[in-house]
């Protein structure tokens, strides 16, 4: 009989500290669309030149911490990439152009933000080339792409250097540059 009443008093409260976690996550979390902002980019690494635009819309809101967002980012990249590199003219390189939907997660302050990222890009190549100079095989498809850029804002939210890291199973790369933009202070 004593083991039945624990059991019904351990059901009981894990039942009760159960029901008040999903009343803390439904007071923390809130759904806001709202337009978060915007950016063109441009960055650089020895063998990599990338400039991009990219369209941020926050849905979800954390309550307890406003500087926590999450939504999505429609965006744009050119990049100029060196697969391969030889000071005698041997090199090889690929132009190529990312139209890219993710979903994002952002943390924001005054000086700093960082969005990450992951989901679907369309990779269209417009030139590669070999140190013959032949153009190889044209590669149009779609890709997951995933990564983080880093913003150190120089002027408030519309100016500022950039670190930014894209991970794809098309073309990766990292680099430094600058920003300018439009980004709504949380």
């Amino acid at each position: 009989m004593k083991k039945i009443i624990f059991l019904f008093f351990a059901i009981l409260i894990m039942k009760s500290s159960s029901f008040a976690q999903k009343d803390t996550l439904s007071k923390t979390l809130y759904a806001e669309p709202d337009f978060k902002g915007f950016q063109v980019d441009a960055a650089s690494l020895i063998l990599i030149n990338s400039f991009g635009t990219a369209f941020d819309f926050d849905l979800i809101k954390n309550f307890n911490d406003p500087a926590i967002s999450s939504g999505v980012r429609l965006g744009a990249e050119y990049c100029d990439k060196y697969t391969k590199f030889d000071v005698g003219g041997n090199s090889n390189w690929v132009r190529f152009f990312d139209f890219n939907f993710y979903p994002r997660l952002t943390t924001d302050n005054d000086t700093m933000r960082i969005d990450a990222n992951v989901g679907g890009t369309y990779h269209h190549v417009s030139e590669t080339r070999t140190p013959s100079g032949e153009e190889l095989l044209k590669n149009n498809t779609f890709f997951i792409k995933g990564g983080f850029d880093l913003k150190v804002k120089l002027y408030k939210n519309y100016f500022g250097l950039l670190g930014k890291v894209d991970l794809s199973t098309g073309e990766s790369f990292g680099c430094i540059g600058i920003f300018a933009g439009y980004g709504k202070k949380y």
